[in-house]
């Protein structure tokens, strides 16, 4: 438990070289322990490149020439700020399958951190507002920023872009002139509908989730589906929006979904999004239907009983952070945009789970 508050307290900024790291003593006066499981406690986080020790001097965080890099990321205004604060400091990465455990940006830094750790860069983790209030005290200790969220670009255009910082965004789609790393939306929602084809399919439903306001990547995933679709004359039973809070309750997007199957008959659902399906498989004339999920691996439970086409978040993140890393090493490369592929899981093949339904 010191160890992990002492790494969050660095990954948070409250100890940075200018300020310095705590000595030894203050350290067992705060936690109350012993002298002998501070020293432990020191050489977990120098394993972990975090810091550096020498016989007969301070205990420093990073050494000459080790850059810094910060992941930020602004949370759609519809989640608390108090709950993606607690929740990007965790560190038990997997099991989140929770939609408020902000599972996506979890793994993001999951990936982000790795790369870090492997290449001895020290990482900061900021949470969108909370950088605002902090910026002038903060860029100076920055060499580079990983920026993921909602909104991103009226802050990258008037608080970042003159601070010659370089900067990688993840995210679906910008107008920024930075490196960009993203899931291949539209190849996730074209792979949908080729999988439906190939399943001698006919009449998809296409649910899209709606929290607050529909994600971009879910539309780019939507209009993938619809494109593909029409160019192979699969038609669509019906497209449907499905709201968050709905779901819980059946609330009006949920009963408005019943009354769809019940007159357009639609012989298979595509899910943009994984939330909704574990509550909408509930709906009898649902649970009937073969099923895609399409959204990002470590959000959908391997248990689910459907077809997976899903995106790696934790390699996004590291991709990201190696580009950054990149860009820092040659600064005058022109911005790059790399799109990560898709991967189908057909362990659980539509057809089969049709046989057993």
């Amino acid at each position: 438990m010191i160890a992990e508050e002492i790494e969050r307290r660095i990954e948070s900024g409250v100890y940075t070289p200018a300020s310095g790291f705590p000595t030894q003593e203050k350290l067992c006066l705060e936690f109350s322990t012993s002298r002998s499981n501070i020293h432990k406690v020191l050489k977990r986080l120098e394993g972990k490149g975090l810091i550096i020790r020498r016989k007969g001097k301070r205990t420093q965080l990073k050494g000459d020439g080790v850059k810094t890099m910060l992941f930020l990321y602004f949370p759609s205004k519809d989640v608390p700020p108090n709950e993606v604060r607690r929740n990007i400091r965790l560190k038990g990465i997997s099991g989140f399958t929770n939609y408020q455990n902000l599972p996506v940006p979890l793994l993001l830094y999951s990936g982000i951190r790795r790369y870090a750790a492997d290449n001895k860069f020290h990482l900061l983790i900021k949470v969108g507002e909370a950088f605002r209030q902090n910026i002038e005290s903060i860029l100076p200790q920055i060499d580079g920023i990983i920026l993921s969220g909602d909104n991103i670009e009226e802050f990258y255009q008037t608080q970042l872009r003159n601070s010659n910082i370089p900067v990688c965004v993840i995210g679906a789609h910008h107008l920024m002139e930075t490196d960009l790393i993203s899931a291949d939306y539209y190849e996730g929602g074209s792979r949908a509908a080729s999988t439906i084809l190939d399943r001698g399919l006919t009449r998809p439903a296409l649910l899209t989730l709606c929290h607050g306001e529909i994600f971009t990547s879910l539309r780019m995933i939507q209009y993938a589906f619809v494109s593909y679709a029409e160019q192979h004359q699969l038609e669509t039973a019906f497209l449907h929006t499905l709201q968050f809070d709905d779901l819980k309750n059946e609330g009006a997007s949920v009963q408005a979904l019943k009354e769809k199957i019940r007159k357009y008959n639609p012989d298979s659902i595509v899910y943009c999004g994984a939330v909704s399906f574990p509550f909408i498989r509930k709906i009898p004339s649902v649970r009937i239907l073969p099923s895609i999920v399409v959204d990002y691996f470590d959000v959908i439970n391997p248990e689910w009983n459907t077809e997976i086409i899903g995106f790696d978040a934790k390699k996004i993140g590291f991709m990201a952070a190696a580009r950054l890393a990149e860009r820092l090493r040659k600064p005058e490369q022109e911005p790059v945009r790399m799109l990560i592929p898709c991967v189908i899981n057909k362990q659980n093949g539509i057809k089969a789970r049709n046989s057993k339904n």
